[in-house]
């Protein structure tokens, strides 16, 4: 079975993860999730609410025993740890502690995911699927300088180990968690999960992001996307349909924006919204005719985006109330 892992690292309270938790569950009823978290929240309500109410595991970071690697990111990182109560240095701590979470729990196909993203679809069948694919860490790449963190698939301890090595070794280096994981993927065995389908990124060979971007062997945007028979989302799609977070713009509304580092864009193809299933249908988004399995909703309003709404799913939120929860981290 799947296991899924959330880290939330600093002192605030991200309201938007209870609702990444009730989106898992309306697909994943039954699989354990982990949400890690600093010490500060063990009397903090909001989350300890989410045993009760969704049966989650709540794993505090002063119970779980560091690794050798973890002591030595902790030595040596030379970043940035006053953006936003130390943003840069828990982007890249987070990927310990679910290490360490494997660890003690002996947990095997595990998806380390943060909370702004949305999962359509059931993570132990996906899993399946994976089973007869290369084993090695997987995750998202939508040009070839940055991996995304957002949906990271460790199919064995071994897999989160030699990740972290790789990020101790490197912490004393001026890279962030994107580049770090692309470096990574240079270095070592590495899958990638489809953004694109087989045939739509072949009809693009030589791609080109607005930022300048290029790559003549763009594999990874369209890796194993027949045998997954599913698509993913980097943040095309979330910052097309939901907008970007509202930090970076002021507090204003930004929507359907066009991610200006990807090798693909959403207008090459179509994408719907269908209701499935009965008695109580879910809605479900399809790119290019593909159910796509993730949505990175940054915006941070994955409420007007969950499967379970009586209405279709659109940015009908409103951008000043969703902003003052994020504030100041």
């Amino acid at each position: 079975m799947a296991s899924v892992i959330l880290t939330h690292l600093g002192d605030s309270v991200p309201l938007y993860l209870r609702d990444c938790v009730h989106q898992l569950r309306l697909f994943n009823p039954t699989t354990p999730i982990y949400v890690i978290l600093d010490p500060v929240h063990k009397h903090t309500s909001f989350f300890l609410d989410l045993p009760t109410t969704y049966g989650v595991h709540l794993r505090f970071t002063d119970a779980l025993p560091p690794t050798p690697q973890h002591t030595e990111f902790l030595r040596n990182f030379r970043g940035d740890t006053a953006f936003r109560k130390g943003f840069w240095r828990h982007v890249k701590e987070r990927f310990f502690y679910a290490e360490e979470v494997m660890r003690q729990e002996a947990l095997h196909h595990v998806v380390s995911m943060e909370y702004d993203i949305l999962v359509y679809g059931n993570l132990t069948d996906l899993c399946r699927k994976l089973d007869g694919l290369p084993q090695t860490l997987r995750m998202v790449m939508d040009n070839d300088t940055r991996g995304h963190p957002g949906f990271l698939y460790f199919p064995t301890l071994a897999d989160a180990t030699a990740l972290t090595l790789f990020v101790a070794a490197t912490a004393s280096l001026a890279y962030e968690d994107m580049q770090t994981l692309h470096m990574y993927g240079k270095l070592f065995p590495t899958q990638y999960f489809p953004v694109l389908t087989e045939v739509r990124n072949r009809t693009i060979p030589h791609r080109r992001s607005q930022h300048g971007h290029t790559t003549e062997t763009p594999f990874f945007l369209s890796q194993h996307s027949e045998e997954l028979g599913v698509l993913f989302d980097s943040a095309v799609v979330g910052q097309w349909v939901g907008g970007i977070d509202s930090r970076n713009t002021g507090g204003i509304k930004v929507v359907n924006y066009v991610n200006e580092g990807a090798l693909y864009s959403i207008r090459e193809m179509p994408f719907e919204w269908r209701a499935e299933g009965t008695p109580d249908p879910r809605w479900r988004p399809f790119l290019d005719g593909r159910p796509l399995f993730t949505i990175h909703v940054h915006s941070k309003a994955l409420s007007s985006f969950l499967s379970d709404r009586s209405d279709r799913p659109t940015c009908d939120y409103d951008v000043a109330a969703v902003h003052a929860g994020l504030l100041p981290n």
